[in-house]
């Protein structure tokens, strides 16, 4: 495995940071909320990773949230998972399914394909390293070649045909007992 990540269980999807910012828990007025999640990320467990790409993505939008990523969880991200055969693998699975299964049209399958794409590298980890993935994103519903998405592929989708479980935050928060 890339770096120190013993004892994760899960990887956690961007959404899962800025749904809570904005609609559930400001951090001036929760700042025991932002407290526990940093304890998870950093904290002596380390069950929950987040991984280089969510972390860029997260730090560069120049907002409280965007300060708080950098100052507090940059120390903890994980990288070199893009070097490693095993998330590599995946990611070659991901992107084969997603160019052979007829469900998503050209477009979608290329913004899948961006290297400052974190869903499909979610699912990668995950798969490789056996974790589940936090993310508040739903599945599409029902999908057909027949009538192909021309939006987006969804990660609960994609990571259920790659054996991936997901996870919201919500759940998360009531697994490991969290009260604000």
């Amino acid at each position: 495995m890339a770096s120190s990540t013993n004892n994760a269980k899960f990887v956690i999807d961007s959404n899962s940071f800025i749904a809570p910012f904005k609609q559930y828990y400001s951090m001036s007025h929760f700042p025991s909320y932002w407290a526990w999640i940093e304890g998870c990320l950093i904290g002596t467990s380390r069950e929950i990773v987040i991984p280089e790409v969510v972390y860029k993505e997260l730090s560069g939008s120049g907002d409280q949230l965007s300060e708080w990523i950098a100052n507090r969880i940059q120390p903890c991200v994980f990288k070199g998972y893009e070097a490693d055969y095993q998330y590599l693998t995946q990611y070659g699975k991901i992107m084969n399914y997603l160019q052979t299964c007829g469900y998503y049209r050209t477009a979608a399958i290329a913004n899948w394909s961006q290297d400052w794409k974190a869903d499909p590298k979610l699912i990668a980890m995950a798969a490789a390293y056996g974790w589940q993935i936090i993310t508040f994103e739903q599945p599409a519903g029902q999908l057909s070649a027949k009538n192909p998405m021309k939006k987006e592929p969804k990660i609960p989708d994609v990571a259920s045909v790659m054996g991936v479980g997901c996870i919201s935050l919500f759940q998360i928060e009531d697994r490991y007992q969290l009260s604000v």
